[in-house]
């Protein structure tokens, strides 16, 4: 083993002297005075490094699994089969579970997602697949419905009620400022609304006829979806 320098002794000197001038740094290990913190601190990123690499050898194990379930779910989802848990079972009595859970009901879009779901599935597919909705906090399943409305006389036609209610708000709106209850500004706060794009109930089992049951085309769907639709392998272990 090569003896010290004298640059690295010096470098060493003023790497200690740097970390005692800073309060927020304590010098730990031989010959600081905190020689078993320094001990805790070396089994921790050991640790931390052996873990790091289990990760990464899990992952390349987990990839030829994927494989096999992701073609055996396309397969199941093009039979028209609801998406419920595939297994491998060992002999031995372990298993691995893939599982699918649909979140669309509950996870907006962004709108780089918006158009890479209709750059994949077109714009008439999409369309059908994509909601647009605006919730004021009313109850978003009221605020959905479609209701029939007369519309100044004429045919009555189809309103959604959420567009009713905007309509009748911007109303009350206009009427607080001209009647000088409130500002303009205070008028613009008034209702906070949350307006997001989300995939339609049933997007999932209707996958395979949107995509013309296409495999290539349903796998592209579903990362242009993102977090909304996530399918994952769970571990069984029998003890």
């Amino acid at each position: 083993m090569s003896k010290p320098t004298r640059t690295s002794i010096f470098a060493e000197a003023e790497r200690r002297a740097s970390d005692d001038r800073d309060p927020d740094t304590v010098a730990c290990g031989p010959g600081t005075g905190h020689e078993s913190l320094g001990r805790d601190v070396l089994s921790f990123l050991d640790a931390y490094k052996a873990h790091r690499d289990l990760d990464s050898k899990l992952e390349s194990l987990r990839k030829p699994l994927l494989t096999h379930f992701e073609a055996q779910w396309f397969e199941r989802q093009l039979q028209g089969s609801p998406p419920t848990p595939l297994r491998l079972r060992h002999t031995s009595g372990d298993e691995v579970v893939y599982v699918t859970q649909d979140r669309t009901a509950s996870r907006p879009l962004s709108d780089d997602q918006v158009d890479a779901i209709t750059a994949v599935l077109g714009d008439d597919a999409a369309a059908e697949s994509i909601e647009y909705t605006v919730a004021y906090g009313f109850d978003p399943d009221v605020m959905a419905k479609t209701v029939l409305v007369d519309d100044g006389g004429r045919k009555r036609r189809k309103r959604r009620v959420e567009d009713l209610v905007g309509e009748a708000l911007d109303h009350i709106r206009h009427v607080l400022v001209a009647n000088g209850s409130l500002t303009a500004e205070e008028a613009s706060r008034l209702v906070r609304a949350d307006r997001r794009h989300t995939l339609r109930r049933g997007f999932l089992s209707d996958l395979p006829s949107l995509c013309k049951c296409e495999a290539s085309r349903m796998s592209q769907a579903l990362k242009a979806v993102g977090s909304s639709i996530v399918r994952f392998i769970r571990v069984g272990i029998d003890k």
